[in-house]
């Protein structure tokens, strides 16, 4: 009886140091890790009056009676940037020629996440262009809603690895390695923001050629297509 509650108390510690391992191992990368996330910055710019023309695809959005407006001469531009600060610790550092190669350990990454967001449009748009144009900014922003979740992923990433780095100096080496760390951050974190977005607007583009849909419905409609697995690329 008592070597089963023995083994019973052990069984119970071992589980105890275990959660506390995981439970101090998540403190740690929450403090290895830092995310700034600004606003997005929405700006418009105004082109001249154009004339449709009829080599220009066209959207007929049904609101403005017998206008049209060639789709060239609106869009809307994005960017989601993710800009990085890291500490690191030097692993390895080795001569060779006139060559340096630097390994490096990341210790710690601070994120900077922004989203500027230009909507063109000339001067002469009609109200159910710029609502379309708009929407694709309404799509961007939900886009952007959860881009710190996707960073703190990407940078998790980066911190379990080493990275090298090659120059003509050490520091030069270093700042090669570095780069390469962020790169990393940037190339797992553009596929689930800045391609979303685009796949998601392609999508909203298709749907708005149907006769009487509204930018609200085809935003929807988008979303939940994009979800569904459905092709993605029109």
């Amino acid at each position: 009886m008592r070597d089963k509650i023995n083994g019973e108390l052990l069984l119970v510690s071992f589980c105890t140091i275990s959660m506390i391992g995981m439970l101090a191992t998540v403190l740690l990368d929450y403090h290895r890790i830092s995310i700034e996330k600004l606003y997005p910055a929405v700006d418009f710019e105004w082109t001249e009056p154009t004339k449709a023309a009829p080599e220009f695809p066209r959207l007929d959005f049904g609101k403005d009676a017998g206008q049209t407006t060639p789709c060239k001469d609106a869009k809307v531009e994005w960017s989601y940037t993710c800009a990085t600060q890291m500490d690191y610790s030097l692993l390895e550092q080795q001569k060779t020629g006139n060559k340096w190669l630097a390994r490096i350990k990341i210790d710690s990454v601070h994120a900077r996440l922004w989203l500027p967001i230009k909507t063109i449009l000339p001067e002469n748009a009609i109200t159910a262009l710029k609502e379309h144009e708009i929407g694709h900014v309404e799509i961007c922003k939900r886009v952007y809603e959860d881009s710190d979740k996707f960073a703190r992923a990407a940078i998790e990433m980066v911190l379990k690895r080493t990275y090298s780095g090659e120059g003509d100096t050490l520091d030069e080496a270093i700042s090669n390695a570095v780069k390469m760390a962020g790169a990393d951050i940037n190339n797992e974190y553009q596929p689930h923001t800045q391609a979303v977005a685009q796949d998601v607007s392609e999508i909203y583009d298709f749907l708005q050629l149907k006769k009487g849909a509204t930018p609200e419905q085809s935003i929807e409609e988008a979303f939940e297509t994009y979800k569904s697995g459905k092709p993605r690329r029109l």
